[in-house]
């Protein structure tokens, strides 16, 4: 078992162990059943096994990037055909719209697939430039232990995008003005 003690940046229902995640602790056989890539098994665990509260707050701070958003969109499209199909066999036979609807929000589809994008490829999402404090202090939480779990820089890659976008906000106006003093010279 982990060993870290409940602070207020926990997010996680049950402290499992980088091992435990790894091998999909707390998934059930029929969600291991679904997961096409056995390298997204450690994400739909952390996802699972994050509180509601927290995933509310994770998919709130985070957004797609404006270049990433037709692979955004035919991923979600692909994961709400696969949901829909699971759900048909669920129920035996084809779900009509009412029940895909209900199943939708209780399932919180919109929720997991956000946060699972995010972890699968971090290079196409945001965070939103004004989080709260406990928006911050989660989603630091959360990604710092994604990136323990699977040896990557979450953190640093969101920060980083963010870092630039600042940077090229800042150096547009400078080089406007550059631009500026060689038409006065030339």
């Amino acid at each position: 078992m982990h060993s870290r003690k409940q602070s207020d940046d926990w997010f996680e229902r049950r402290p499992f162990s980088l091992e435990e995640y790894r091998t999909g602790t707390g998934l059930t056989l029929a969600d291991k059943r679904v997961i096409y890539d056995a390298g997204d098994l450690w994400k739909i665990s952390l996802i699972q096994n994050t509180l509601q509260p927290c995933q509310d707050l994770l998919y709130s701070s985070l957004m797609c990037s404006q270049e990433a958003a037709k692979r955004y969109f035919d991923e979600e499209k692909r994961w709400l055909q696969d949901e829909f199909y699971y759900l048909g066999i669920r129920l035996g036979r084809k779900p009509t719209s009412r029940e895909k609807e209900e199943d939708f929000e209780k399932q919180r589809t919109h929720v997991r697939f956000r946060l699972f994008y995010t972890l699968k490829w971090p290079e196409d999402m945001r965070m939103r430039s004004a989080l709260s404090a406990d928006e911050t202090r989660i989603t630091r939480a959360f990604f710092t232990r994604a990136g323990e779990i699977s040896f990557r820089d979450y953190l640093g890659k969101l920060l980083e995008d963010d870092k630039n976008r600042k940077e090229a906000r800042e150096e547009a106006p400078q080089k406007s003005k550059m631009q500026e003093l060689r038409l006065k010279v030339a």
